[in-house]
């Protein structure tokens, strides 16, 4: 039997983090990745994983799908549900096809410089959702030791 669970409810009333430079992506990230480490006792492992798959989401929403316009906004949503941590990331862009995206390990791209982010993001979380176009990616990692928050 397969599993339903309605991530989008969950994150609707979760925390979120507003990004609008790229240059505070990645700090941001690593400073909210460490606060849930404490929480959920997380492994270091799956904070760098974490950090890289939730960064390279958020960095091509600022970059890519907000094009850098420091009047637009990366919404950054997490919850902890069912021992898995889900993360949402919003842009204000056009959105995108992600079945037009190039495959970075064919011959033809591998020497490319760019395009590796949603490629390595997927496969360091259990599951990416692509939603609203790409304007919305969810990212959910199965966590099998994590301790649930204190209430």
């Amino acid at each position: 039997m397969k599993e339903s669970i309605d991530y989008e409810n969950i994150l609707s009333s979760s925390p979120t983090v507003i990004i609008k430079e790229l240059k505070k992506c990645h700090p941001v990230i690593r400073k909210l990745l460490l606060r849930l480490q404490k929480r959920l006792k997380l492994t270091d492992d799956e904070v760098y994983n974490l950090q890289l798959a939730v960064g390279e989401i958020c960095a091509n929403a600022i970059e890519h799908g907000n094009k850098c316009d420091p009047n637009k906004s990366v919404r950054l949503s997490y919850a902890f549900h069912q021992q898995r941590l889900l993360f949402q990331v919003k842009d204000e862009g056009e959105g995108f096809n992600p079945k037009d995206l190039p495959d970075p390990t064919r011959p033809e791209n591998l020497l490319r410089k760019r395009g590796r982010g949603i490629f390595l993001a997927c496969s360091l979380v259990d599951k990416v959702i692509f939603q609203d176009k790409g304007r919305r990616v969810i990212l959910v990692k199965k966590l099998t030791h994590a301790s649930p928050p204190p209430n």
